[in-house]
């Protein structure tokens, strides 16, 4: 698998673009909510099929993720994924709402504000520290078990392995958790990583 050769310098580069893209989504939700959030330090992770059912499938809970296409330099899929508890805690900030919300109640709830802010800041910061263009497209919102999200990724779009970064954030006394996902295919991966080479 390509990912599996990365080097040092190609792994740096990507967890900068998720510091960046992380601390600006951050500072973008605090505004929106008018409340402080801290962002932690996102975890890189290479997710073959069955590694990914490892991180997102284990308790078959429903989860909630927004997807986008991407195109420009290179083309693909970015994705950002929470489980439902996760969903339901940050909602609750947003809104200023006490109650749990289903997740199709969050779904007319500017739910989708949140995933463009956390997809469109990670994107925005690949693209400007590699010095490339990068468009997408509106978020589709989809609720359903781990298991469609997966299918989505490895059969649908003949992805084999996808670049995931495990996203924290603290919010008024807990951690919420998240998942960005960068689905390429092979083609698309090898531009991408070729542009880190150029750039640095």
């Amino acid at each position: 698998m390509v990912l599996e050769q990365l080097t040092e310098k190609e792994k740096d580069v990507i967890i900068e673009i998720a510091n960046i893209g992380s601390g600006n989504a951050s500072r973008a939700l605090s505004q929106l909510c008018g409340c402080k959030i801290e962002p932690m330090k996102p975890e890189l992770l290479f997710l073959s099929e069955k590694e990914m059912g490892k991180h997102i499938d284990g308790n078959q809970k429903r989860i909630v993720w927004g997807g986008v296409d991407i195109n420009g330099n290179i083309e693909g899929q970015a994705l950002f994924v929470f489980e439902e508890e996760h969903s339901s805690r940050l909602m609750r900030v947003i809104t200023k709402k006490a109650e749990i919300m289903a997740l199709e109640e969050m779904l007319e709830s500017g739910f989708k504000e949140i995933f463009n802010i956390f997809t469109g800041n990670y994107l925005a910061a690949m693209a400007n520290l590699l010095g490339i263009k990068i468009m997408h497209s509106l978020p589709k919102l989809t609720i359903g078990s781990p298991r469609l999200i997966i299918e989505s990724i490895f059969k649908k779009r003949g992805v084999d392995e996808v670049i995931g970064v495990k996203t924290v954030i603290h919010l008024e006394g807990s951690d919420i958790y998240g998942f960005f996902m960068l689905a390429l295919d092979e083609v698309n991966l090898r531009k991408f990583l070729s542009y880190i080479e150029r750039k640095f």
